[in-house]
């Protein structure tokens, strides 16, 4: 039992299960905040797109995952391309199914925009410093757009402030989760801020972009754009907080499982925070 356990962890960790979760997480926060429906089939191609992305990212690079995270380049190895191949398969027929033609055209450039950056722009990475973060940045906090494309939303002033709020907490955890990746980077070349400016560095920067997080929710309020249960996102601001500070004094090899994880947690954080706010009065 223990054994079958661990598998079914390791399948969820590091098949990338818990990352693909988040896009769910956000459409559903993106949902309570406008006060609106959200269908199972939305959620399912939000988690099969991250899913996809996730998957084709680490069968590419698992060599080079070896000196950053053994665990799941160990894991990776058990896998093949015929798991993104599968769920791409699952992923067009509910796209066709449930989606417009709108969304289906959005979601398309989304894949191929998040599929090339593993297999052909990485390299980008050797040249433009930070690369990698602008385009997580933008692939996450452009999750909450689908949502608006997929029921045909008219775009509001609730997208633009969740987005910009999307933004400064993905720079915070790509940069965060980059720590990890600091020697192995050095070695490819690739130019990310902890390469640049150190573990430190990084963490004390990042410890003042998080704070700024803050901005959108409490302008989003006092404009009464957000619903005042938004106050709650606050909490993420707080978790974010206390991982930054426990990265400060931990050891990055020893503790990469710290640096990996805290983030992705991140959005699920979110949805259960406004899920409470809406449900305690807010």
């Amino acid at each position: 039992m223990k054994k079958v356990m661990g598998k079914i962890w390791d399948e969820f960790i590091y098949g990338g299960h818990l990352t693909a979760l988040g896009a769910p997480a956000i459409a559903l926060t993106v949902a309570n905040l406008n006060r609106s429906e959200i269908s199972w089939s939305f959620l399912i191609v939000l988690y099969l797109l991250v899913e996809i992305i996730y998957l084709i990212d680490h069968l590419k690079d698992n060599q080079s995952d070896k000196s950053t995270n053994l665990e799941r380049s160990s894991f990776i190895r058990s896998k093949s391309w015929l798991w993104p191949i599968s769920y791409f398969v699952i992923f067009i027929f509910l796209s066709l199914s449930y989606g417009n033609l709108n969304f289906i055209l959005v979601l398309l450039i989304y894949l191929i925009f998040g599929a090339t950056y593993p297999l052909y722009t990485k390299s980008l990475s050797k040249k433009i410093t930070g690369f990698k973060n602008y385009i997580v940045i933008a692939l996450w906090s452009t999750i909450p757009v689908l949502y608006y494309t997929f029921y045909s939303i008219p775009l509001n002033n609730l997208l633009f402030y969740f987005v910009f709020f999307m933004i400064i907490r993905e720079f915070v955890n790509t940069s965060y989760c980059d720590i990890k990746d600091i020697k192995s980077d050095q070695l490819r070349g690739l130019k990310t801020l902890p390469v640049k400016l150190g573990k430190t560095k990084t963490l004390n920067i990042l410890s003042v972009v998080n704070l700024t997080a803050i901005v959108p929710i409490i302008y989003g309020i006092y404009q009464g754009t957000f619903p005042r249960n938004s106050v709650v996102l606050i909490g993420a601001i707080v978790y974010c907080f206390i991982y930054i500070n426990i990265a400060k004094s931990a050891d990055v090899k020893q503790r990469s499982f710290l640096f990996s994880l805290t983030p992705d947690i991140e959005p699920i954080i979110y949805f259960a925070l406004v899920t409470l706010g809406s449900y305690n009065g807010f």
